[in-house]
């Protein structure tokens, strides 16, 4: 009797190794995206989006992968840009899109004073700051407990209260 039940749980975990999704990282998003696999990307963090986020790890983890979407390489400038209107009704898609307008609208405006920022760059970043608060809107409009929209629209305002040290002692404290 010992070694049939211990023969169903050996079995039974096993099939749950190969049926579990295999976790998801930076260099796949990275090909995917190199791609233009919106379908494939969109399965693989609908997939992730299905997991309870429970622990403050969970939350950390699935932000790290967002972060992804921030860097400056052409071919993913092209995928996010692409992305919102390619599927439109992906939280993820609006998400990565404001987070990259966001960065991208701090990186054309600096950080020194507004009176000694050229104009042209301050106009830039209002219009880059307007896009992506819109992209925030519509992926917490698509998705409300959606943690990275949440994110999208909240964290710069609490970044610019808070400053950067107190915004992670923020992040750290808040995640349940």
């Amino acid at each position: 009797m010992k070694r049939i039940l211990t023969a169903a749980i050996l079995r039974l975990s096993a099939f749950q190794a190969m049926a579990a999704p295999a976790e998801l990282t930076l260099g796949e998003i990275r090909t995917l995206a190199y791609a233009g696999d919106f379908t494939g990307l969109e399965t693989r963090l609908s997939a992730l989006r299905e997991k309870p986020l429970v622990k403050s790890n969970d939350y950390s983890n699935l932000r790290r992968l967002m972060s992804v979407f921030e860097p400056s390489d052409p071919r993913m400038v092209a995928f996010v840009e692409a992305w919102p209107e390619t599927v439109n009704d992906s939280s993820f898609a609006h998400s990565a899109r404001s987070f990259f307008l966001r960065r991208g609208a701090w990186g054309m405006r600096g950080e020194a004073y507004a009176k000694c920022t050229p104009p042209q760059a301050l106009e830039v970043h209002h219009n880059m700051i307007q896009q992506a608060t819109a992209h925030a809107r519509c992926a917490l409009e698509l998705d409300e407990d959606f943690i990275l929209a949440s994110d999208a629209l909240l964290l710069p305002f609490f970044r610019a209260k808070l400053g950067r040290t107190g915004l992670q002692t923020y992040r750290d404290r808040s995640v349940p």
